[in-house]
């Protein structure tokens, strides 16, 4: 999360985290949480064989070699961003930024073929 206020003498004021410009009226916050899906839990007949204790010590072993920032990472990550109108119009167009990627794939096509 990265808020960048900066006072001119009457207030708070912010800047377009996207384009820079400053932002009198109507700041946009535009918030992105990305957390690991859980789809539920079914125990069938092999599930009942298993050496769970096992499995719980190797899972053990893995979360400490992995350490408590990366594991909150691969979990839950979230971000939140002022926008000027232009730019969250121009987000809400295109969330996912599939044109830039789009577009970037193709160039790398073409390289590729040349």
């Amino acid at each position: 999360m990265t808020l960048t206020p900066f006072s001119l003498g009457m207030g708070m004021q912010y800047r377009c985290e996207l384009c820079g410009k400053k932002i009198v009226r109507n700041r946009y916050l535009v918030r992105i949480a990305s957390y690991a899906a859980y789809d539920g839990l079914e125990i069938g007949l092999l599930d009942l064989t298993r050496d769970f204790e096992k499995e719980i010590r190797d899972l053990l072993k893995k979360i400490k070699k992995k350490g408590r920032k990366k594991l909150e990472k691969d979990i839950c990550v979230g971000f939140e961003f002022v926008l000027c109108k232009k730019c969250r119009d121009s987000y809400v167009k295109d969330p996912l930024g599939k044109k830039i990627f789009e577009s970037r794939r193709k160039r790398i096509s073409k390289k590729r073929k040349a």
